[in-house]
């Protein structure tokens, strides 16, 4: 059975994660509104995406905030954060995204996409 929760609901992601895990701890990613939700079988996929024509801080700070939600996320069972990024600007922030790249089970690109890893995936 696939679940599929779209960014416009406004429902808090740690409502829908406490009823699912009572027990998890959830601290980072408790704040977060996530792009989507899919829940597939017993997964609860959270995805966040986002293109990047030019480089700058946001490029860092987003680097640094999914890296710190991928590490929340393992601790939650059948939780898992995956992220879609493309873009010039991680051009100039190739640091960051390879510290991500190494953490982070889940991170595509655009070409990924298109080479059907959404169905590989769910």
């Amino acid at each position: 059975m696939l679940i599929y929760i779209k960014k416009s609901i406004k429902m808090k992601l740690n409502n829908c994660l406490m009823l699912i895990y009572p027990q998890a701890q959830i601290k980072e990613i408790h704040q977060k509104r996530f792009d989507f939700v899919i829940k597939r079988d017993s997964t609860v996929y959270l995805i966040e995406t986002n293109f990047y024509s030019g480089g700058g801080s946001k490029l860092n700070e987003t680097a640094r905030s999914y890296k710190m939600i991928t590490e929340e996320t393992k601790t939650i069972p059948n939780v898992e954060f995956v992220w879609f990024t493309d873009g010039q600007g991680w051009f100039q922030a190739k640091k960051n995204l390879r510290e991500t790249f190494e953490v982070l089970t889940y991170l595509y690109n655009i070409n990924d996409l298109k080479n059907g890893i959404l169905k590989e995936l769910l």
